[in-house]
Formats: C-alpha cells, structure tokens, sequence
C-alpha cells in the first residue's frame, strides 16, 4: 500500500469508522441501572450541558479531563476533587467516566483490521476518533435515557 493509498484509508475509517452503537447504548443502560438514584437527581440541564463538552477533544482522555473539569472543582490540597453544585458525589462521577471509557473500547477485531490496514500513525489516529465517537454517543444515550424516562414518569 502506497503512503497516498494509506492516507485515503486513514480518512474512509474516519469518516465511517467501525463504530459499535449498540455496546454504548448497553453501557449506558448498566449505567444508569447502577446509578439510577444519582444520575436521575441531576437537573437535565446539566446532563445537557455535560454533553456539550470537549467538542474540541482529540482523545478520549482528553475527553474524560474536560467532563471531569465540567463536573468538579480543582483538586483539593489532599488531593480530594470537591463536586461542583449540582453533581454531588464525585464518586459516582468517577465511576460515569470510567464507565465512558470502557464503551470506548472497540472490539479487537475492530482495532486488529485498522492496524492491518494502516500505518502505525495513522492506525492510532484512526482508533482515537474512533473511541471518541463511542465515548460521545454513550454520553448521547446516557442523556437521552434520563430524559426518556423522565418524560415518561
């Protein structure tokens, strides 16, 4: 494969890259079970808000550091994050950005194809957008769920 070849790949995969709706909207329905109590306490309007964030991330770390800077105040001298009003416990924070990661994750399969098919940089490029998209739709589902099922109660 010539470098033009691999870079007209690089850009097919990421304007239509292997993306998995289905595992984010699983990960965020066992979200949501878990933490029905604590997600459902916080004003739609932050939920809203949350999801309007990073749009300028490049990876899903990137990501996971401007929703957790959305969602907390700096870190405390202990090292302790303080939740900004609103988002109450920070553990249950902790715990929606782990759980974003993970829905982020592609199969294997997946990132096996797109290393096979590209170079290293361009493979890793690739799979970030990838794993960033999946990241935004778990938040998309996420807040679509709450309110869902807040319209419906």
């Amino acid at each position: 494969m010539t470098p033009e070849d691999s870079k007209r790949a690089a850009a097919l995969l990421k304007a239509a890259p292997p993306f998995d709706a289905e595992t984010a909207t699983r990960k965020a329905q066992f979200f949501l079970a878990d933490t029905q109590d604590w997600a459902g306490s916080i004003p739609i309007h932050l939920w809203e808000g949350l999801r309007r964030q990073g749009q300028d991330a490049a990876t899903v770390d990137d990501y996971v550091r401007v929703l957790r800077e959305f969602m907390t105040d700096e870190p405390a001298e202990s090292g302790e994050r303080p939740h900004k009003r609103g988002w109450k416990d920070t553990g249950c924070i902790d715990r929606l950005l782990e759980a974003m990661k993970g829905a982020s994750l592609l199969p294997l399969s997946a990132e096996r194809g797109i290393r096979e098919l590209l170079p290293d940089d361009l493979a890793d490029e690739t799979i970030q957008a990838t794993r960033l998209r999946q990241a935004r739709e778990f938040l998309l589902m996420l807040v679509t769920m709450l309110k869902t099922g807040r319209a419906n109660s």
